[in-house]
């Protein structure tokens, strides 16, 4: 055989030496060489399942002898899952209950000088705003609930509504964008703040249906845009809910008859017939009573 000719070994060394070459390679190098890849998966693929379970059934994989029962067995299993999702269910009761907490300092914050109680309290039915739009609440007059003078609030800084109904077990709130059957809600006044630090113009909104308010804005307001914050500043309401939220400026426009007057619709920034929790904000029971002796 002649001295260069190629033979099967050296062609076994060759392709040796081609494998660890292209694997010692950076990868940029060998990019081009992925295209092979799918004709070789293509001709080994429809062998690599049979041989799998060859392989599977010549040698089964080892299962842990505890020594139970196959239905004792179960029924640890199902043990198992149970505890494991009244885990689950604490962990989210854990941060509902740090939400709610994080809603009373919040709203404390609004008002430090003023005294008042918070009640945490479900909401449990609901109708529609075009209607009446009433909250019932699972807590009454055994609670301390009282009306008109009772609040609801939701996230610490959203207003909702007012207690206009209270048994003693339940109570219902009136949401501020509600309609009163074929008539408009009263009239609330408010404050639009015009940024962070900026000033405060007065306005006065009334609900018009559809979840929103809309109302005269002052004459000399200046500054005011959509986005911006408006808040509760009426003395028909009580101290406790002074400067809540009531939403956001939706729209702006020219008040028709009444030139250099302007209208603005407010959305709140909650769907408040959907809360699910809210809080009740009442008189605080020692002012009521005189004291504690």
């Amino acid at each position: 055989m002649p001295r260069g000719s190629v033979t099967p070994k050296r062609l076994l060394a060759l392709a040796v030496l081609a494998c660890v070459i292209s694997a010692l390679l950076p990868s940029r190098f060998t990019r081009p060489l992925t295209g092979l890849a799918d004709p070789v998966q293509l001709l080994f693929a429809p062998i690599s399942f049979p041989a799998s379970e060859v392989s599977r059934t010549l040698r089964p994989s080892r299962q842990p002898d505890l020594g139970l029962d196959p239905q004792d067995l179960d029924r640890l299993i199902d043990e198992r899952n149970t505890y494991q999702q009244r885990w689950l269910q604490s962990q989210g009761q854990i941060a509902e209950l740090r939400a709610q907490l994080r809603d009373l300092q919040e709203g404390r914050a609004l008002a430090p000088a003023v005294e008042f109680t918070d009640l945490s309290a479900p909401v449990i039915g609901a109708t529609p705003a075009l209607q009446d739009g009433i909250l019932t609440i699972r807590a009454g007059s055994a609670d301390g609930v009282v009306v008109r003078d009772t609040i609801a609030v939701a996230r610490g800084v959203h207003l909702v509504g007012r207690v206009v109904r209270v048994g003693r077990r339940t109570s219902s709130a009136q949401t501020i964008t509600a309609m009163h059957r074929g008539r408009t809600q009263e009239w609330i006044d408010g404050l639009v703040f015009v940024g962070p630090e900026g000033p405060a113009f007065a306005c006065q909104l009334q609900a018009i249906g559809d979840d929103r308010l809309e109302g005269d804005l002052a004459s000399d307001a200046t500054g005011v845009e959509v986005g911006q914050v408006v808040r509760l500043n009426d003395p028909q309401w009580p101290e406790w809910a002074q400067m809540l939220i009531v939403g956001r400026i939706e729209s702006i426009r020219p008040k028709e008859g009444a030139p250099g007057r302007e209208l603005i619709t407010v959305r709140p920034e909650l769907e408040l017939e959907r809360l699910r929790h809210i809080v009740l904000r009442m008189p605080d029971e020692t002012s009521v009573s005189g004291g504690s002796p």
